[in-house]
């Protein structure tokens, strides 16, 4: 197993994923959670902390919470060499200003279109038309 940020995401969004199947016993549960649990204790770095799982799950929580139009985004988070919160709320902030800058071009373009096309038919200057 790799020891990437973006496989030990996915480790831990399998773990809280898992749901009891209709057919499956308790037993059973607990066997596939355990199993689960040793693949993600596999993929930790030598270094890990209880400070850095606290860390690790808020980073998860803020990119889990981004709805579907945020799919681009997310994936790219998921490949960075690491996943730390405050690279991860660096990163929402900057992607917060790329989508007002994104809103606030295309105001402008639908501003101007509406003033260029709202133009009557002569010109109040020179009364030709055209300009």
């Amino acid at each position: 197993m790799q020891k990437k940020p973006g496989a030990r995401f996915n480790a831990y969004n399998d773990l809280f994923s898992i749901q009891k199947n209709d057919d499956e016993t308790l037993v059973d549960l607990v066997v596939r959670i355990e199993h689960t649990m040793r693949n993600i204790k596999n993929m930790q770095l030598k270094d890990f902390t209880l400070e850095k799982l606290d860390d690790k799950l808020q980073c998860m929580a803020l990119i889990r919470a981004l709805p579907e139009e945020y799919s681009h985004f997310s994936t790219s988070l998921l490949l960075l060499d690491s996943l730390d919160k405050k690279r991860i709320i660096q990163a929402f902030c900057s992607e917060e200003l790329n989508c007002q800058r994104q809103v606030e071009t295309v105001n402008r373009a639908k501003a101007y279109h509406t003033s260029s096309s709202g133009r009557s038919g002569s010109c109040n200057y020179c009364k030709k038309s055209g300009h």
